[in-house]
């Protein structure tokens, strides 16, 4: 449920996308994607943070992509500048605090050639107690209507376990997306995972991927994904999510501490 006025803005009540996902999906010029991209990083099947048998990835320091008994508030535009409230509500009795978090974004996107985001996400226990925090900010150029370079910075880490194992951690990319055509188009991107508490830790993520849209709803694409994990930290090449290939990255290995990965893609996608 929703209530705007173009004066006022706008209230939403429910279960509802993520508001800081939009930021993200903003700056990665992968789109967030499950091959090579940002939801590597998030994926359960990925481990961090001293253990190769904790399959915990990122998901406590960004919220998942939809959250419920989320109220949201959205500014109107002033000159390019909007900026977003979003409060999730754990329904803890007696602890208000308890499995919530809060979200707060500013975002700048005039139409021109520059955009950009900063923001902060950050999530309580169900006891009430910090347990995830992500401070994160973005900026993009549009070289032109068809080329457009961005990239993004994220510091989370978690107050209850500083100094311990998923402790503290620093996400960065840098990307590029090409329209070459209207039906060809190509993207890239490269991100670097640092743990700050130990710096043997870390992953570096690079991919690339090719679309031919064959109709509006219909595009066949191929792609290529190489990752170099360090120490104890372990990255799948894709796979992003347990709804996805979480399976496959927990038994049979894909994000394996320490072990450096190269997968490749070719398919098709249809929408509906």
């Amino acid at each position: 449920m929703f209530l705007e006025d173009k004066q006022f803005g706008r209230l939403t009540l429910g279960r509802q996308g993520n508001a800081a996902w939009s930021t993200y999906i903003a700056h990665d010029t992968r789109g967030v994607t499950n091959f090579g991209g940002f939801m590597n990083f998030i994926n359960d099947g990925s481990s961090f943070g001293g253990t190769s048998t904790s399959k915990s990835g990122l998901s406590s320091y960004t919220g998942g992509a939809f959250t419920s008994n989320t109220v949201r508030y959205d500014t109107p535009t002033f000159r390019g500048f909007n900026a977003t409230y979003a409060r999730v509500f754990g329904n803890v009795a007696g602890d208000a605090d308890a499995s919530s978090s809060d979200q707060y974004i500013v975002r700048y996107d005039n139409k021109g050639p520059v955009f950009a985001s900063l923001g902060s996400y950050k999530a309580n226990s169900s006891t009430g107690n910090a347990s995830g925090e992500n401070l994160f900010g973005g900026l993009g150029y549009r070289v032109n209507p068809n080329i457009t370079v961005s990239g993004f910075y994220m510091n989370m880490k978690n107050p209850s376990s500083a100094g311990g194992t998923n402790g503290n951690f620093d996400l960065y990319n840098l990307g590029a997306r090409y329209q070459i055509t209207p039906k060809v188009g190509v993207s890239a991107g490269a991100y670097q995972l640092k743990d700050k508490n130990t710096s043997a830790n870390g992953a570096d993520l690079q991919s690339i991927m090719a679309t031919y849209s064959l109709s509006k709803r219909t595009h066949v694409y191929a792609g290529a994904s190489f990752v170099q994990n360090k120490g104890a930290t372990g990255i799948a090449a894709y796979g992003g999510g347990s709804a996805n290939l979480n399976s496959l990255a927990t038994t049979n290995g894909l994000a394996v501490a320490g072990v450096s990965q190269s997968a490749y893609a070719l398919g098709m996608r249809h929408t509906f």
